[in-house]
């Protein structure tokens, strides 16, 4: 853990549908700050902890031939110094993780309005995407790196294509929200 941020990668076998929230010592919880990337041998999951103090980690995984989540893991936390982040992680969909997304930035929810804002994302099965109404297609390996003018107020929303010939883009891989006064590191 460093400066609130945690990370766990954890290998397995095959592909696995997880989920995962934050429990604070007053028993409120969170799945904003939490994010959840697959691929077929692993889970990587990121938590940010905005203020010091204990919480309660605990990961959900969907069990073979069951569409019920299950305990898999507890880990308690103990945050020594709140995170310099204090922002949401991106909405994610279930298409996030059915496509082995990888978002490298941003990483948080809320974004600057009327700024450039770098998008960086890979993922082995996308072949096209869809960033604010303009469509990108990949050009090297599976990695995209695209700068957005970002408008007043509003969503950006991301989706993604895994086939050029789907004719339409289906619901969204993540969304962010545009927010007046902010900066991004």
């Amino acid at each position: 853990m460093q400066k609130g941020e945690f990370e766990l990668k954890i290998k397995t076998n095959k592909t696995v549908r997880c989920s995962a929230q934050i429990y604070e010592t007053d028993g409120s919880r969170s799945s904003d700050f939490v994010k959840i990337e697959q691929s077929k041998d692993s889970v990587c999951v990121k938590a940010r902890f905005i203020k010091q103090g204990y919480y309660k980690l605990t990961i959900f995984s969907e069990l073979e031939g069951n569409d019920k989540n299950s305990e898999a893991m507890n880990i308690l936390v103990l945050n020594k110094i709140g995170a310099k982040i204090t922002t949401p992680f991106p909405k994610t969909y279930s298409s996030t993780k059915e496509y082995n997304c990888h978002l490298v930035e941003p990483l948080v929810r809320n974004i600057p309005s009327k700024s450039n804002v770098r998008f960086v994302m890979s993922s082995p099965v996308i072949e096209q995407i869809l960033i604010d109404g303009k469509v990108y297609k990949k050009e090297n390996n599976e990695t995209w790196d695209v700068t957005v003018k970002t408008g007043d107020s509003g969503d950006v929303k991301v989706s993604a294509k895994t086939d050029y010939t789907q004719k339409a883009f289906p619901p969204y891989t993540y969304l962010f929200q545009i927010q007046n006064n902010i900066l991004i590191d």
